[in-house]
């Protein structure tokens, strides 16, 4: 399976509910009913897998005058990171999930001075849909996922540093790093970067989505 399907996958995680997929054909395919009950306890720590993924991502491959060893990582905005979950979706125009309980924290250096800082995240989402394509050899409709959007938004606003205090060019520099990066990273793990895949998304935590993606 193509990975850019995978980090889709991973996002319907931890629900127990039916899944319906049936295909009109000049010769009936085969028609395949998933029970994600079934999937359950595989399935149950995905969203910390996918939180793992968004975890340590370093900052300014350029070089900056003034920050270095700077890393920023999603986090949970409120409860313990192991019962964590995000809202699914399991609509046809909308397989995916989101989540308003997150926020990005992050360490590094600012001219030689230890930071910390914190920023709201007010909407975490990534939508799929699923999509019939007619296969003209076969002579019939294949359901595939399609993907529709990401949409990863803070809350400037409330962006908290502590340890330092930032010019505003830096303070801006910094949340404009923010965006870039964690977006970046949806965009590799969409895209199915081998480097990112490899390293932020452990493979025996694909099993289950490989068979959830060829039984849908």
């Amino acid at each position: 399976m193509k990975f850019s399907t995978l980090f889709a996958i991973a996002a319907l995680l931890t629900r127990s509910q039916d899944i319906g997929v049936k295909a009109d054909s000049k010769q009936p395919p085969l028609q395949t009913r998933v029970h994600l009950g079934m999937w359950k306890k595989s399935l149950l720590a995905r969203d910390q897998e996918v939180l793992r993924a968004f975890e340590d991502m370093a900052m300014f491959d350029v070089e900056h005058d003034k920050f270095s060893q700077t890393t920023a990582s999603l986090k949970p905005a409120k409860g313990d990171f192991d019962n964590f979950d995000f809202d699914i979706h399991l609509a046809q125009d909308y397989l995916g999930a989101e989540s308003d309980n997150l926020v990005i924290e992050g360490k590094g250096i600012y001219d030689g001075s230890h930071f910390t800082f914190k920023l709201p995240v007010t909407q975490g989402k990534v939508r799929y849909a699923l999509d019939s394509v007619e296969n003209k050899d076969l002579g019939h409709e294949m359901k595939m996922l399609k993907y529709q959007e990401h949409v990863f938004s803070t809350d400037n606003s409330q962006f908290a540093v502590s340890g330092v205090t930032l010019s505003e060019d830096d303070n801006a520099a910094l949340l404009k790093e923010i965006d870039m990066i964690t977006n970046s990273r949806v965009q590799d793990l969409r895209e199915g970067n081998k480097e990112v895949v490899a390293k932020n998304f452990p493979m025996d935590a694909a099993a289950p989505f490989v068979a959830l993606y060829y039984a849908t």
